[in-house]
């Protein structure tokens, strides 16, 4: 005799997705200290998710012995899910149109690309990095989650088509396993591919399984007392809340995510939806309440357009987009999905599948043709830069005035270094005597250092991993410990190699502010932070010069209050911006106080320090962003590639009578 599960309406889903969404807003407009864990309200999204879809589908196999329908399933995702998106789409390339560098346009319309096929996830795994996308100024990254979420569709019916056809009696068990298995991956995972297992669905498919199992124990409700039955909605409830309240409060940076954390809101949300069957616990009546339920239909919208929103408002503010501005941009954020929800979301959801299939297959395939010719144009077209003045394109352009190297001089530390691993710059016909190490600020010095070795008639090696402070005895938190292997590897050949007599260490040296560490899993304090590199860059001094090294240092460059190149491009007067975005030397000092501290105490060890404070700070008020009124740097710090002459000049400069 067949089970059916009754498809009634769920107010309480619809308001627990109003938490869910809550939490994501609050966390990306940064409007309480709270919100930094709100993306776990995208897990609470993906157990809501797996659990209707688990509803809709193990309905049909029971109801039509065996069988799902596909066409009707797959037609009524692109219905529920596609116009709120072709809409944002297209408004984020409209905005991007209007307000977006060249560059900047030109990421966005590879994002809508992706975001439109729903592979994001995919790209965004791929491209997020320290000089690829960055995760604060990518446009729809948001969109991952739909990504990971539409791959999850495409392969779900199809699982639960098979194990109910071949194995109907161990139906549930062979569900459970299949969730039991993606849970292990993603603990084996995420702590040696963190970003894949927080980016790809087969780390993130008992999620989904786990709300899908809320629909077997839903068949439990009539089988006790009403007593019982009340008790344990209140229960259940009680316990999911405290579950997510309990994520939201203990999660800090130091969690390597999902991994096991990921159980508490995940088993939360699955305990809620679990009590709602019920109708009669507390939580599931506040949940039913007028105004979550509302914004929880509200949710698709609100989610879809809530990142490009907050993302152009930080784009165009600045160090100016401050509290008062993101609650604003929060309100706003409600307003237009109210309007996308009666307006697209409401009106397309009516329209039948049975009577207009093709109606909505075809839209589907025009909106998505539509989409990606336009935004190929644009990605083709490097961004349309025609739609700016001659003079802010030239300011622009220094964003990609970066080394065209970036794959090298930066090898795997899996085993010992040799020769081959470092990039060899100068005179290459002479035998290195010179290497430089360092990070990301070092790899944007290269060729200046190239050019110096090469006037001088010597040679040198280079070597560099982003982010990493060329010292010993310290790590990067979350960095899997290969900042300190990195080091240690480096040093080790340097060490061995006889003929390198003199060593350049070249850095931001900002990371001892905020990221330094002895243990990659733990984020130290600052005051830590800054003790570690005192002790890390005195010992490295101190091994250094017992082998016999010449030791230079590379100081930190003054950097600026946001990214040059753009901000100026996009002011009216680049010359009042310049000086808005310059730090003063009083400032520049202050904040590398603790580096000047360091170098003071094994100065006698050092045989020769560049400072580019004194070529930028010259005047000893301000720490000037441009040379000769174009951009100094690529983005707020790093040197731009176009001045590896005048700093090559520098070096020269400063070092002279000291070699």
């Amino acid at each position: 005799m067949k089970t059916e599960l009754p498809m009634r309406y769920r107010p309480d889903i619809d308001g627990l997705r109003s938490v869910a969404v809550l939490l994501v807003l609050v966390f990306h407009f940064k409007i309480l200290d709270l919100g930094k864990a709100g993306f776990l309200g995208v897990d609470i999204f993906f157990v809501i998710s797996g659990y209707l879809i688990t509803q809709i589908l193990y309905k049909q196999i029971q109801n039509n012995n065996g069988r799902i329908d596909f066409r009707k399933f797959y037609l009524a995702r692109i219905r529920r899910l596609a116009p709120a998106l072709f809409v944002t789409l297209a408004l984020t390339l409209i905005a991007g149109h209007i307000f977006l560098l060249p560059e900047h346009f030109s990421d966005l319309a590879k994002e809508v690309i992706y975001a439109q096929i729903y592979a994001s996830n995919i790209y965004y795994w791929q491209n997020i990095n320290y000089f690829g996308l960055h995760a604060d100024s990518t446009t729809l990254l948001h969109t991952w989650s739909l990504a990971l979420e539409e791959h999850f569709y495409l392969v779900f019916p199809l699982f639960i088509f098979t194990i109910f056809l071949f194995s109907r009696k161990y139906f549930w068990l062979l569900f459970l396993l299949a969730g039991i298995f993606s849970f292990l991956l993603n603990i084996y995972f995420v702590n040696i591919k963190p970003e894949a297992t927080f980016y790809l669905m087969p780390t993130r498919a008992w999620e989904f399984i786990l709300g899908g199992m809320m629909v077997i124990f839903s068949k439990t409700r009539k089988a006790t007392s009403p007593f019982s039955r009340a008790a344990s909605s209140e229960a259940c409830a009680a316990i999911g809340t405290c579950a997510i309240a309990a994520a939201i409060v203990f999660y800090s940076d130091e969690i390597q995510f999902p991994g096991y954390y990921a159980l508490l809101p995940t088993v939360g949300a699955a305990l809620i939806i679990h009590a709602g069957t019920f109708r009669n616990s507390s939580i599931t009546k506040l949940l039913s309440g007028r105004l979550p339920v509302y914004i929880g239909k509200l949710s698709y919208s609100l989610y879809l357009i809530h990142w490009p929103i907050n993302i152009f408002a930080a784009y165009q503010l600045g160090e100016s987009y401050t509290i008062e501005w993101r609650i604003l941009f929060f309100l706003l954020t409600f307003l237009i999905a109210i309007a996308m929800f009666h307006l697209v979301e409401n009106p397309t959801r009516k329209i039948s599948i049975e009577a207009h299939p093709k109606r909505i297959a075809w839209g589907y395939v025009t909106g998505l043709a539509g989409t990606v010719i336009f935004s190929t144009a644009v990605v083709t077209g490097n961004g349309l830069p025609s739609r700016f003045s001659d003079a802010a394109q030239l300011l622009a352009n220094y964003s990609t005035d970066i080394p065209p190297d970036t794959p090298k001089c930066q090898p795997e530390t899996t085993r010992k270094f040799d020769k081959a691993d470092f990039c060899q710059v100068g005179e290459i016909s002479q035998a290195p005597t010179w290497v430089m190490i360092g990070d990301s600020h070092a790899w944007a010095l290269k060729r200046a250092f190239d050019i110096w070795l090469k006037r001088r008639g010597e040679s040198g090696l280079f070597i560099f991993r982003h982010s990493c402070p060329p010292l010993v005895g310290l790590a990067l938190f979350k960095a899997r410990g290969q900042c300190r292997l990195f080091n240690e590897r480096a040093y080790e050949y340097i060490y061995n190699d006889q003929s390198i007599r003199n060593v350049v260490l070249a850095s931001t040296w900002i990371q001892a502010r905020r990221s330094l560490t002895l243990d990659s899993d733990r984020r130290s304090e600052p005051g830590e932070s800054l003790a570690i590199f005192s002790r890390a860059f005195t010992q490295s001094i101190d091994n250094l010069h017992n082998r016999g090294k010449h030791i230079y240092i590379w100081g930190p460059v003054p950097g600026a209050k946001d990214n040059v190149p753009l901000r100026l491009a996009k002011a009216t007067n680049p010359a009042v911006e310049a000086k808005d975005l310059a730090f003063t030397f009083s400032e520049y000092l202050e904040r590398y106080a603790f580096f000047y501290d360091a170098l003071e105490l094994s100065k006698s060890k050092i045989s020769g320090i560049i400072n580019p404070s004194k070529e930028l700070c010259s005047d000893g008020e301000v720490c000037h962003v441009t040379i000769n009124n174009l951009p100094a740097y690529s983005d707020g710090d790093h040197l731009a590639y176009s001045w590896s002459d005048y700093w090559a000049n520098v070096i020269e400069n400063q070092l002279s009578g000291k070699l």
